[in-house]
């Protein structure tokens, strides 16, 4: 996931002296060492306030900018070849949030969008 496999890498990176060994293998080696060079040195926060500033625009990349991207490419009315409506059945058309310190977000189960910054 967006959070779960970076960490995982570093983590792994870290702790394990032979870890360039243990990824020789896999097809992807080169994103997965380009995620944890992006983890460790070009985004790493230094500071709270750094963390506040990635936490937003993580949020604005996740769900604004990605959704917006997405019903760029897949209109809310777009049709199959098939003519059945593309965003049916389990797939469910999203919505771009825009960030709002008041907004409740239920879906999420957050109380508010500035609760994604906080955690």
């Amino acid at each position: 996931g967006e959070f779960k496999q970076s960490a995982e890498d570093v983590n792994a990176y870290l702790s394990s002296p032979d870890y360039a060994a243990s990824i020789s293998g896999q097809p992807s080696k080169l994103e997965t060492v380009m995620s944890i060079r992006k983890t460790l040195v070009d985004e790493r926060p230094t500071s709270f306030e750094d963390c506040v500033v990635w936490a937003r625009l993580k949020f604005e990349t996740l769900f604004n900018n990605q959704i917006r991207q997405l019903l760029f490419n897949f209109p809310e009315d777009q049709v199959t070849s098939s003519g059945t409506k593309f965003w049916s059945g389990s797939k469910r058309c999203p919505k771009a949030l825009t960030f709002d310190l008041n907004d409740k977000c239920e879906d999420a189960q957050m109380r508010n969008h500035f609760d994604f910054i906080v955690a």
